[in-house]
């Protein structure tokens, strides 16, 4: 892996928000909305598809759906149209790496998910074979809140230092395994630039959905109407905009750091 020099995280601010107008990356985002349209309207009424296997099995082929066809096309699109903007060069294509960043999503998912399943399990069995009067009061409940965040903190850190995986794998050409383990290694010294940018994003996201659902009056539950067809469109467009632009910040960010 190449030297990487020291760049600020807000260069990369500017070119995630304003790349939306390139014509793949637009084409990306139209796909993300969509994609994320269908998922949103898929649990709309969350109590009826959770209530039978016909229900849960139908939510899973939609996320299944999403995972093996459709994101690996939107995150390929996106980082390979703004490394060609970038650097007037072509990136592999998507055939060559297709199985490879389903591949990739899969681990990502594994590894970040680790601490906290490692955590509930582990609290699971304690609960089977002692009960919950050793961690019953005061004392019991911070304990269990602390374990939960340290997990959370885990998961967290994981997800950072992993960050770099799909542009390791599309612009340097990595296999599955050096993905996962070049990203891990090139986020050293810049984990705290990558938080404040993931927590500016997160932030922005968490704020606009806040402020649509309040106008809405949409909590998540209610049945189907015109308010809450709207609602859901209006919060997929922003968060798939959030989500594009993220990803492209972060590849423009992987650029610029490269010499």
């Amino acid at each position: 892996m190449g030297e990487r020099r020291n760049v600020g995280i807000t260069e990369s601010l500017l070119p995630g928000f304003n790349s939306i107008t390139e014509k793949k990356i637009f084409a990306a985002f139209v796909a993300e909305v969509l994609l994320s349209f269908i998922i949103m309207f898929s649990i709309l009424d969350y109590t009826s598809v959770l209530s039978s296997i016909a229900g849960v099995i139908s939510l899973l082929a939609v996320v299944v759906i999403a995972v093996l066809i459709v994101q690996p096309f939107i995150t390929y699109t996106v980082i390979s149209a703004y490394y060609k903007k970038i650097k007037k060069k072509k990136s592999r294509q998507l055939p060559e790496v297709y199985l490879k960043l389903i591949s990739v999503m899969i681990l990502q998912i594994i590894i970040v998910a680790a601490p906290l399943l490692a955590i509930f399990s582990g609290m699971w069995v304690f609960f089977t074979l002692y009960g919950n009067t050793l961690l019953s009061g005061f004392g019991g409940g911070l304990f269990t809140i602390f374990v939960i965040a340290l997990g959370i903190v885990l998961s967290v850190f994981l997800e950072i230092k992993l960050i770099f995986s799909f542009q390791e794998l599309i612009i340097k050409n990595k296999g599955v395994w050096d993905s996962i383990r070049y990203s891990y290694r090139g986020t050293k010294n810049k984990f705290w630039k990558l938080v404040w940018f993931a927590f500016i994003f997160g932030i922005l996201a968490v704020i606009v959905n806040t402020a649509i659902n309040y106008v809405f009056g949409y909590n998540g539950s209610q049945a189907p109407t015109i308010l809450v067809y709207a609602s859901i469109f209006i919060e997929s467009v922003i968060d798939s905009y959030i989500s594009i632009s993220l990803l492209v910040g972060i590849t423009d960010y992987f650029i610029k750091a490269l010499n």
